[in-house]
């Protein structure tokens, strides 16, 4: 008497069990990460939008050209608005810089990060490994409205 397996009948099994193994594998697979993909943009996109909330609400406040304290205060308040998010920020003005944390110096943020940022109008972000962990490092460019000049009695408007 053969082996169950030894003919060509426990030869197909296997191999059809090894496919559909493999298949339900893969399919779990890649599931989980568009998944886990959806769930990162998605927080991610919270993230932005909440920032950009907290940074358009302060920032009406701060006169043109902001000054060093201008930017401490920011600094100071949007970290303050998402106490559970554990923000650090960072707040630059052309030469001007101001940290939420102080002696922060944001060894996480590349030069392509921080040209992307001065050279956009949108929202820059990158995922970066931090102590052991990722964090999410986004650039938001504040963009202030120049008041209109003003014209002395008498000259065209």
């Amino acid at each position: 008497m053969k082996p169950p397996l030894r003919g060509l009948r426990g030869r197909l099994l296997v191999a059809f069990v090894l496919v559909a193994a493999v298949a339900t594998l893969t399919t779990g697979a890649l599931t989980f990460r568009e998944a886990r993909t959806g769930v990162l943009q998605q927080s991610q996109d919270n993230v932005i939008k909440r920032l950009r909330y907290h940074v358009n609400a302060l920032a009406a406040g701060v006169s043109y050209p902001p000054t060093r304290s201008d930017l401490e205060w920011i600094a100071a308040e949007v970290a303050r608005a998402e106490p559970a998010q554990n923000w650090r920020v960072l707040a630059t003005y052309r030469e001007l810089r101001a940290t939420s944390t102080p002696q922060d110096r944001f060894t996480e943020l590349t030069p392509a990060m921080r040209s992307a940022v001065s050279s956009r109008r949108a929202a820059v972000f990158q995922r970066v490994s931090t102590h052991g962990g990722s964090s999410l490092v986004v650039g938001l460019p504040v963009t202030f409205e120049m008041p209109p000049p003003r014209h002395g009695a008498g000259e065209p408007v």
